[in-house]
């Protein structure tokens, strides 16, 4: 078992539990377009889903430790505002879709059953706290309520990196189950977050297989550099994403392959090697 330093990030869609089993899936098929278009924009180019614990209204993701936050976080954030943007043009039966997004960093492994250590955990109280969801009830014009811990708060935000206003940031006292702490809360007005043709992703549903396909052959490209290896230690922007649905990092749910990371570190150093050990329920970029 291998503990390594990991960005997570876990979403919620607001008034899920509210609606019919044909809305639920309407809101998890726009969830998962959503999700895959933010990470298409922030670089990440696979997400896996060897881990799934799946509940239909959130998933939790477990980044690679090769990721540069300071690009990664700012993009992710911007893509998932625009994603809702244009996922409300056009509304399905579920409506207008709303998520609470948190995220959390710190030494994680994959255990029998899920992923081990506090971020995960930490992620999912911000998520369910009582300030968060008063913080999107609050505000109509609100489709994105985000929350994250103070030290990624200081490390990352703070720090006034492109994409991250951090003034528009509010600190808030958190009190969920045994997590206690502060959190600073982001709510951005709903709208488009990218202009035109500043992002490798298009958002079109009909073409998105295409699209996938394009975007990943867009990223890998620029991921491979002068001498074509992705997997260099020049390489900053992919990443391997294991989804989960659950909402306790301990949940269980269908982890057939969780030893692929203890694998790893038995065989080499490679914080990534199970880069190349895609699974068939992966998803390439906007994979609907």
């Amino acid at each position: 078992m291998s503990y390594r330093n990991r960005l997570c990030l876990v979403t919620d869609i607001k008034g899920y539990s509210a609606h019919t089993a044909g809305q639920h899936a309407d809101a998890q098929r726009r969830l998962l377009q959503v999700m895959n278009f933010a990470c298409g924009n922030a670089g990440i180019r696979w997400v896996g889903s060897r881990d799934r614990q799946d509940r239909g209204d959130g998933r939790l993701y477990v980044f690679s430790p090769r990721l540069d936050e300071t690009l990664v976080i700012p993009r992710l954030l911007l893509g998932l505002r625009h994603a809702l943007y244009e996922t409300n043009q056009t509304p399905g039966p579920f409506g207008r879709m709303r998520i609470r997004v948190a995220m959390a960093r710190g030494i994680i492994a994959r255990g029998p059953t899920g992923y081990l250590g506090q971020a995960p955990i930490t992620a999912c109280r911000l998520v369910d706290s009582a300030e968060l969801k008063k913080g999107i009830d609050a505000a109509d014009e609100v489709d994105l309520a985000f929350m994250t811990p103070d030290d990624l708060f200081q490390d990352v935000i703070k720090q006034d990196f492109p994409g991250l206003p951090a003034d528009e940031f509010t600190r808030v006292d958190v009190s969920v189950k045994e997590f206690s702490g502060i959190g600073w809360m982001y709510l951005p007005q709903a709208g488009p977050a990218l202009a035109p043709g500043c992002s490798d992703v298009l958002w079109d549903p009909v073409f998105a297989q295409a699209v996938a396909a394009a975007a990943a052959a867009v990223v890998w490209k620029a991921l491979s550099g002068p001498g074509g290896d992705p997997d260099s230690d020049d390489d900053q922007g992919w990443d391997l994403a294991a989804d989960h649905g659950g909402h306790d990092a301990g949940d269980d749910g269908d982890n057939d392959n969780g030893d692929a990371d203890d694998a790893d570190s038995d065989d080499s150093d490679d914080a990534d090697a199970d880069f190349d050990d895609h699974d068939e329920g992966g998803d390439w970029g906007l994979d609907l």
